[in-house]
C-alpha cells in the first residue's frame, strides 16, 4: 500500500555466511512464556527449512511507537545486518503504543519480507488470533453454564491494540446478555501477576464488591494467577464463590490452584504459519497476506467445569460393552496427540501408540497405567517437556470421552485417571523447576558477583573469565559480549578462546564475530546503562529459563558501564 512498507516479498537470500535465509525476530523483551514459545516454535520451522534466526528483544515501544533509547538502539543496526526477512511480536511490542503506533516504528524498520505476529495491522501481513471471539466464548460460557451475571474484568495496558478488542468484547458481551455493565467491575490492570493482585485489592477493597461479584475475566493468564493467588490469600473460595478465567493458556494454567480456565492463543501455531508464509514468500517471491486463528476455549476447574477427584477405587472395572469403541478409535486418538506434540517430545519408539495403550489398560482396570506412562515419557523426553505433556494429556482425555458413550460407567474412573496424570506432571515439573531454579541461581550468583567486582576495580578480563565458566551453564554454548556506543565495538569476552588487546566486532553486523555467524540460533541483547548503549551481547540460543535472559542483560549492562580499569598482564 502506499506509503507504508510493502507487503510484497522478492528478495533472495542476501546472507553470505550461511546457505538459508537470515531471520530477524523482533520483541519486546524475553520474560515469559509467551516469548518463549513464540521463538522455540518459529525456530523450529526455520530449522526444519534450513533457515537461521537472530533473536532481538529491543525493548517496547512508547506510546507514539518510538524505541526506547536503552535497548531499541539495537534496531538501527539492522539495515546493514544481511538479514532476508523479519518477524516482529507486534502484539507484545505495541503493548503502548497501539497499531498506529507500532506501524510508526515498522515503517522506519528495512524494507524487507516482514510477517508480523499478534497484531492485526495493514502495514504487513499478519497472522493473529481472533481476540474477540476469544473473551466471548468466555463470557458465554460464564453465563450459560454458569450462570455467572455479575463479571468483572481485568484490563490490560490502556495503549495495548489486544486489551482493547478484548475488553471490548467483554463489554458486547455483557450487553448481549443484558448483564449489568457497571464501571466498578471494569479494573484497569497490566499483564502481570502483580496486576491481578492489585486488581482484587481494588474490586474487594477499594469498590467493596466481595459480596457482589461471582466471576472475574482477566486479560490474560498471568494476571488471572495474580488474582487467584490473592483470592486463595483472602480464603475466597475458586470456582465455589468466585469463577476466574484467564486468556492465553500459558504453560502455568494447568498447574495453578485450581486449574485455570482460559482461552488458547494456539500460540504455537501462530508462530509456525508466520515463520512458515515469511520463508514461503522469501524463497517464492509470492505475495504474503494475512491469516487469522480462531482461539480455542479450554474450561479447568477454576471456572467451576471439572469435578473434583473421586478416588474411588471400586470404580475401576472394565467394561467389555465399549472397549470395542476405544479400541477402534485408537488410531485416531494416536493421530490427534501426534499432532498437539508437533514434534516437540524426544522420547524413543511410538510413545504416542504406548501413551494410548496405557490409557486402555486404565479402562480395563490396570490402576496406574497411564501415570507410570507419562511419567517416564517426560523422564525421556527431558524438563522442558512437561508442559508439552500437558498439552497431550488434554487433547487425550478430549479424544476418549468423545468416544465413549455419556452413560460409560467407566467415565468417572477415566476422569480420576486424567487428574492423577496431570498431578504427577505438576508434582514433576514443580522438583525440575527447583532443581533447576537451584542450579541457576548458583550461576547467576557467580556472574552477579564478577559484574560486581568491577565496581571495586576488577579488570574485564576477570569478568571475562567467569562469564566463560559461568554462561554454558545456561545453554550458551557460544557467546560474544562487546563493549563500546560505536560501529567498532571493544570484545570484552568469548566463549573457549582469550581476547586479545584490540579485538572489535561491528555493531553493524550485530556484534557477530565469524564464529557465532556460524551458530544457527542466537540471542542478541542490547546492554545498557539505563539510559544509553553500552554494548551488546550475542549468545547462541539454548533453552533456558526466560527470566535467565534479563537478569544477565541487567548485569551486564551495569558491569559495562564502568569506567575501564586499566588492562592487567
Amino acid at each position: 500500500m502506499p506509503g507504508v512498507q510493502s507487503e510484497l516479498t522478492s528478495s533472495k537470500s542476501t546472507s553470505t555466511e550461511r546457505s538459508g535465509p537470515v531471520i530477524a525476530i523482533l520483541l519486546d523483551q524475553i520474560e515469559s512464556d509467551y516469548h518463549i514459545e513464540i521463538i522455540e516454535s518459529a525456530i523450529r520451522v526455520a530449522e526444519r527449512r534450513g533457515a537461521s534466526t537472530l533473536i532481538i528483544p529491543g525493548g517496547a515501544l512508547d506510546q507514539r511507537g518510538k524505541p526506547d533509547p536503552a535497548r531499541g538502539f539495537v534496531y538501527g543496526y539492522l539495515g546493514a545486518a544481511k538479514l532476508d526477512g523479519l518477524m516482529l511480536l507486534g502484539g507484545a511490542l505495541s503493548n503502548y503504543c497501539g497499531v498506529e503506533g507500532f506501524e510508526h516504528f515498522y515503517r522506519s524498520l528495512p524494507r524487507l519480507p516482514a510477517v508480523v505476529v499478534g497484531l492485526d495491522t495493514p502495514a504487513a501481513m499478519c497472522v493473529a488470533v481472533n481476540n474477540h471471539h476469544g473473551v466471548s466464548q468466555v463470557v458465554d460460557h460464564l453465563v450459560q453454564k454458569h450462570k455467572r451475571r455479575k463479571i468483572a474484568y481485568v484490563d490490560g495496558p490502556a495503549g495495548s491494540a489486544e486489551s482493547s478488542i478484548r475488553r471490548q468484547a467483554y463489554l458486547d458481551s455483557a450487553k448481549r446478555h443484558r448483564l449489568p455493565v457497571d464501571q466498578r467491575y471494569l479494573v484497569p490492570g497490566g499483564l502481570a501477576r502483580e496486576n491481578g493482585i492489585d486488581a482484587v485489592v481494588t474490586l474487594l477493597d477499594g469498590r467493596h464488591l466481595g459480596d457482589e461479584l461471582d466471576a472475574i475475566v482477566c486479560v490474560n493468564d498471568d494476571t488471572a494467577l495474580g488474582v487467584l493467588e490473592e483470592l486463595r490469600r483472602r480464603s475466597i473460595l475458586v470456582p465455589d464463590q468466585v469463577s476466574v478465567v484467564g486468556f492465553d493458556d500459558a504453560p502455568h494454567a494447568h498447574t495453578a490452584v485450581p486449574p485455570l480456565t482460559t482461552v488458547s492463543q494456539r500460540v504455537y501455531e501462530q508462530a509456525e504459519l508466520a515463520m512458515n508464509r515469511l520463508l514461503d514468500g522469501i524463497t517464492s517471491g509470492t505475495q504474503l497476506y494475512r491469516d487469522e486463528l480462531l482461539p480455542d476455549f479450554i474450561a479447568r476447574q477454576s471456572c467451576g467445569c471439572e469435578a473434583r477427584m473421586s478416588n474411588d477405587s471400586t470404580s475401576w472395572r472394565g467394561s467389555v460393552g465399549t472397549t470395542s469403541t476405544l479400541s477402534e478409535e485408537k488410531p485416531t486418538i494416536v493421530d490427534s496427540i501426534l499432532h498437539v506434540a508437533r514434534g516437540r517430545l524426544s522420547a524413543e519408539g511410538n510413545w504416542a501408540q504406548a501413551l494410548v495403550n496405557a490409557l486402555a489398560e486404565e479402562y480395563a482396570g490396570k490402576k496406574g497405567s497411564l501415570v507410570a506412562n507419562l511419567t517416564q515419557l517426560s523422564r525421556a523426553s527431558g524438563e522442558t517437556s512437561i508442559d508439552v505433556c500437558h498439552e497431550v494429556l488434554t487433547r487425550l482425555r478430549l479424544r476418549v470421552l468423545k468416544s465413549l458413550a455419556p452413560s460409560d460407567p467407566m467415565i468417572g474412573a477415566l476422569e480420576d485417571a486424567f487428574q492423577e496424570g496431570r498431578l504427577a506432571l505438576a508434582n514433576r515439573s514443580l522438583f525440575s523447576e527447583r532443581a533447576r531454579h537451584t542450579a541457576q541461581a548458583h550461576h547467576l550468583r557467580a556472574v552477579a558477583r564478577a559484574c560486581l567486582d568491577r565496581a571495586q576495580g576488577a579488570h574485564l578480563d576477570e569478568l571475562a573469565v567467569a562469564l566463560d565458566e559461568q554462561l554454558p551453564m545456561f545453554g550458551f554454548d557460544k557467546f560474544v559480549i562487546s563493549q563500546g556506543d560505536k560501529t567498532e565495538l571493544r570484545v570484552v569476552a568469548r566463549s573457549s578462546s582469550r581476547t586479545e588487546s584490540g579485538d572489535v566486532v561491528l555493531a553493524t553486523n550485530l556484534g557477530r564475530d565469524a564464529e557465532i555467524i556460524a551458530e544457527r540460533h542466537v540471542v542478541v541483547l542490547p546492554l545498557s546503562d539505563q539510559k544509553s548503549q553500552v554494548g551488546l551481547a550475542v549468545l547462541s540460543y539454548g533453552s533456558v529459563d526466560p527470566f535467565v535472559l534479563e537478569q544477565l542483560r541487567d548485569l551486564l549492562g551495569a558491569a559495562l558501564s564502568m569506567p575501564a580499569a586499566p588492562v592487567s598482564h
